[in-house]
């Protein structure tokens, strides 16, 4: 994008959030660098965590609906697909660590890309793409997986600072995830909880070291591991403690003459 444009765009950005009556973001990474960049008062935070369900009411045997060998490892991707998302980066990743495949549940412009990748000799049996699942679903699928991966490259200062919904999803499935550190605010938030593996970038070869290390860490104590990853999601991360904020917000608003 031209350099005009951007700083065009930036100043409309800038004049539209002074204008709003109630400013709102994700995190707290995101509504400090928002403040900073609009010259506002701190945004809102308001979390995007999941309305917490069972994971475990409706059972899912990921290894027969992938058509996987019972003995592998499941390492679970779910969202949407396309360029920019690390998902060649996973692939190559999961195909590094012994006795493991990648499971996509996803939509979007990368399907087609991601379902020829499973055709590609190289990934026989270790790369299988499904469809997408709706919410209800999401968390039981998720839960099934061994580990999580979410692996944005840090491409954007957005993308370094998310908290994608995946994240938070897998969390609440007791699932543990595997983040690069070069996004800080996601590998901050798996060191400080203990709920995955911070893996030292988003590179293929750092992603599968992560990988192997969570692996290694679930076949000593993935029982208590993952039961403390789902005790967290609902104690901390659950979308009860969110709407506390938004409602609270939203009162605020609807008070003013």
């Amino acid at each position: 994008m031209p350099r005009p444009v951007r700083r065009r765009i930036g100043r409309l950005d800038r004049e539209w959030a002074r204008r709003a009556d109630l400013r709102i973001t994700v995190n707290d990474a995101l509504a400090d660098a928002l403040a900073a960049r609009w010259g506002t008062d701190r945004p809102i935070v308001v979390p995007n965590h999941p309305e917490v369900r069972s994971a475990a009411s409706t059972p899912i045997d990921l290894h027969a609906e992938a058509g996987l060998s019972p003995d592998l490892r499941t390492i679970i991707f779910q969202g949407r697909l396309g360029p920019d998302l690390g998902l060649d980066a996973a692939a190559e990743a999961v195909l590094a660590v012994p006795n493991a495949a990648l499971v996509i549940l996803g939509f979007g412009r990368g399907l087609a890309l991601s379902r020829a990748r499973d055709r590609d000799p190289r990934f026989a049996g270790r790369h299988v793409t499904l469809a997408a699942r709706t919410p209800d679903e999401l968390l039981g699928w998720t839960a099934a997986a061994d580990l999580a991966i979410v692996p944005l490259p840090p491409t954007s200062a957005n993308q370094r600072r998310s908290t994608p919904n995946k994240f938070w999803e897998a969390l609440a499935a007791g699932t543990p995830v595997v983040v690069g550190a070069d996004l800080p605010t996601m590998a901050d938030l798996v060191r400080e909880h203990d709920v995955g593996i911070v893996a030292e970038s988003s590179r293929a070869v750092d992603l599968a070291a992560a990988l192997q290390t969570g692996i290694d860490r679930l076949d000593a104590e993935g029982a208590r591991w993952r039961a403390h990853i789902e005790l967290t999601a609902r104690t901390r991360f659950a979308w009860a403690n969110a709407a506390t904020a938004y409602r609270a917000a939203v009162r605020a608003i609807v008070s003013r003459p």
